[in-house]
């Protein structure tokens, strides 16, 4: 089985590891937009009106004030 690509937000470098163990191949946010699976970001990708800076085809994930497995649940719940 093929791992699932993230693309995942700089600021979020602390997630990395979590993802990897869980299964996910994380590439940055930049190399990774337009070819991931799902998209991880922080809070600060998101202007004043909650709508993304950037339009993609792939899940998105707000890890903003979400722990590790939070991010994970909700990868998983995006991704089936």
């Amino acid at each position: 089985m093929n791992q699932r690509r993230v693309a995942l937000d700089d600021k979020l470098e602390y997630l990395r590891r979590s993802l990897q163990q869980n299964g996910y191949q994380v590439v940055g946010l930049t190399d990774g937009l337009r070819t991931a699976d799902a998209v991880v970001i922080s809070g600060m990708n998101r202007n004043l009106t909650g709508a993304q800076d950037i339009r993609v085809d792939a899940p998105v994930v707000d890890a903003d004030g979400k722990t590790p497995d939070e991010v994970l649940a909700a990868l998983a719940e995006r991704l089936s």
